[in-house]
């Protein structure tokens, strides 16, 4: 019994502790098993990380190779490719951009803003345009030099410039308290010299008076002897009332003799001329002897002639004259006589000349020149005037007066005493040539001067 029992104790035993194993290796190999599926999990998870970081094909690239050789994952003092790839990248932007939180994008928008195509075409671009600041800025020290140099030669010259220009001044200044000093002279001798004319004035407007009223006095004389002379004319001329006038002979009427006639150029040739009075334009007229020119009673004129000639050349003793009229059917024949009733051969002609003249042909007209202008016509016959009067026969004008600078205030009282003489002389030579136009007085010049006296 007791050995029966102590078996089925074993057995139980036995059982138990199967039974417990069982259990506890099922329990392990549950957890094996649980754990291999975890592992497998890990594993595929791994797997698809690791192709995620790197596939197969990138790991056979030499690239990579060099890359895991450089880590050194091996060694103790090695690192993991990822993480050497990690420093590398850190370590590159730190250099690159200064951070190494920075990203390629960074670079990449950096490049962009540059206009690169890669960083190193960035720094060469850089380089390049920092060589090219270098030399402008060397270029410009070099010329800052240039200029600080040429600053300092015009400061210099500048310099000379103030002390020549105070020099100038002080030397003006001399100059302007000398002019003053002259022009106060000058108004005191103005003042004096006014005063004298003042006195000059009121002595001519005494004189003047004087002179008035002694012309209004021989006025009233020669009116008193106009009246007397009136009554002495009328009674003259109620004595001899239908007394007949006798005129002159015909004979005293001939001015001269035709000794030539040109009939191709309608010309003829007179026997007076340049010593006779005869002037360039005097017209003449023809007549075939004196007994015809005869006064007409009733008319009062003298018969027409057979022709009208007018004076275009004048020699010493004869002339050249042209037919501006001509009878048809009766020519002009030598030994015709010529009249002309206003021509006097002993008229003296009045001459008034004024300007400047270049008888010599120098080239510079003076007013000198007048005198050689006045010799000739002396000469020719004639008689030179001072004064336009009414029986002036010709006006002889050369070049008007010039007019010299006009001085200034401080000028010298011999240039302002010049300066008025010539103003005076030209505004006298505007006058005479406004006068002769209207009185109609012919005004000559020196050419036309020599062709009147035949020079």
């Amino acid at each position: 019994m007791a050995a029966r029992q102590s078996t089925s104790i074993g057995i139980g035993a036995t059982i138990t502790i199967l039974a417990v194993a069982t259990l506890g290796l099922f329990i392990t190999s549950m957890v094996f098993y649980a754990q291999r599926r975890e592992a497998l999990t890990a594993r595929e998870q791994l797997e698809k990380t690791s192709k995620e970081i790197i596939t197969d094909a990138e790991r056979n690239d030499p690239v990579f190779a060099k890359v895991r050789e450089a880590a050194q994952p091996g060694r103790p003092t090695g690192k993991p490719v990822v993480r050497y790839l990690l420093d590398e990248r850190k370590e590159l932007m730190q250099k690159v951009t200064g951070s190494d939180r920075d990203t390629i994008d960074t670079v990449n928008k950096a490049l962009e803003a540059s206009k690169a195509t890669s960083l190193l075409s960035a720094l060469h671009d850089r380089q390049t345009e920092i060589d090219s600041l270098t030399r402008q800025l060397k270029d410009s020290d070099e010329a800052r030099t240039r200029a600080l140099q040429d600053k300092k030669t015009e400061s210099e010259r500048v310099k000379g410039i103030e002390d020549s220009y105070k020099a100038s001044v002080a030397s003006l200044q001399d100059e302007v308290n000398k002019t003053k000093a002259e022009s106060d002279a000058l108004r005191e001798g103005i003042d004096t010299f006014k005063k004298q004319m003042d006195k000059r004035v009121e002595d001519i407007r005494a004189d003047y008076a004087a002179k008035e009223a002694a012309l209004k006095g021989d006025i009233d004389k020669l009116q008193s002897q106009q009246a007397i002379d009136k009554v002495r004319i009328k009674q003259f001329e109620d004595q001899n009332r239908g007394t007949r006038f006798q005129g002159q002979s015909e004979y005293a009427l001939i001015d001269g003799q035709v000794v030539g006639t040109t009939p191709t150029d309608n010309t003829l040739t007179i026997n007076i001329g340049r010593r006779q009075h005869v002037v360039l334009g005097l017209p003449f007229t023809v007549y075939s002897q004196g007994t015809t020119i005869r006064l007409d009673e009733k008319t009062g004129d003298y018969p027409p002639g057979k022709a009208t000639v007018e004076v275009i050349r004048v020699d010493p003793d004869t002339s050249v004259a042209r037919v501006i009229r001509e009878q048809k059917g009766n020519p002009i024949v030598r030994g015709d006589v010529i009249a002309n009733p206003i021509y006097d051969p002993a008229k003296k002609y009045k001459f008034l000349v004024y300007g400047n003249f270049d008888p010599s042909g120098t080239g510079t007209p003076s007013v000198f020149g007048a005198n050689e202008i006045k010799a000739w016509i002396k000469d020719w016959g004639g008689e030179t005037v001072d004064d336009l009067t009414g029986d002036v026969d010709f006006i002889v004008l050369g070049e008007r007066p010039q007019l010299p600078p006009q001085p200034g205030p401080s000028a010298a009282i011999e240039s302002i005493n010049f300066y008025l003489n010539a103003q005076k002389a030209a505004r006298r030579y505007d006058e005479l040539l406004k006068q002769a136009t209207d009185t109609s007085i012919p005004v000559l010049n020196e050419n036309r001067l020599r062709t009147l006296l035949g020079r």
